[in-house]
């Protein structure tokens, strides 16, 4: 889950105004509240509420994105989410760090060393579910040469990986391990106000779009 604004979406590198950044603060908490599917497992509403209140009254002076970034992922504390994240398209703030759902191809890399196959796994990012297909393929070719190389030790390295969609996680474990196993459980609400974020940003997720609304 990422959050995003009408300011965020706007900025470049100008500063934005208190008003404009307590307006997008306030957007943030009714996202994290409504659509959240466990927001107060760490505080109660109302003191998530107050803890809120004094990040947004400390909002007086002009900010870049950057900095209003850094102020407000102070929001995302208490949600005890590691998931949680803020975006902010378009700013330098995006920029200093790689998008590697822009070269899904590249994401994961294989090589034989000696007897060892190596995977690096930078990243399982995805701009939404239409690059799943890409990483299948992906996946699915370096298993292929694998097999051609009889290697008889492999090595996964996810040591650097900032995460993404598990769904490209699982590609990989089925190739080593194809019978059922126990995964993961979580909850979903999707957000209309959220969902209209993302089809002005570019990204199309199908699995978010078909999810129960909150």
């Amino acid at each position: 889950m990422f959050f995003g604004t009408n300011t965020f979406t706007l900025a470049q590198d100008s500063l934005l105004s208190p008003t404009a950044m307590q307006e997008d603060f306030q957007f943030v908490q009714e996202q994290l509240f409504n659509v959240h599917a466990n927001p107060f497992s760490q505080l109660s509403k109302e003191n998530y509420t107050a803890y809120l209140d004094s990040l947004k009254a400390g909002l007086t002076q002009p900010l870049s994105a950057a900095g209003f970034r850094q102020k407000v992922n102070l929001a995302l504390i208490p949600l005890g989410d590691e998931h949680a994240a803020i975006s902010i398209p378009g700013s330098k703030a995006e920029k200093s760090t790689p998008n590697w759902a822009d070269s899904v191809a590249t994401n994961i890399a294989y090589r034989r060393v000696a007897d060892v196959g190596y995977i690096f796994a930078r990243s399982f990012a995805t701009r939404g579910s239409q690059d799943l297909p890409v990483y299948e393929r992906c996946i699915d070719s370096i298993f292929a040469v694998i097999r051609r190389d009889g290697v008889t030790r492999l090595a996964i390295d996810v040591s650097s990986n900032e995460g993404g969609a598990s769904a490209v996680g699982d590609m990989i474990i089925k190739h080593i391990y194809p019978r059922p196993y126990k995964n993961y459980s979580m909850n979903w609400k999707r957000s209309d106000a959220y969902l209209a974020k993302l089809t002005s940003w570019g990204f199309r997720d199908e699995t978010y779009q078909k999810t129960f609304p909150c």
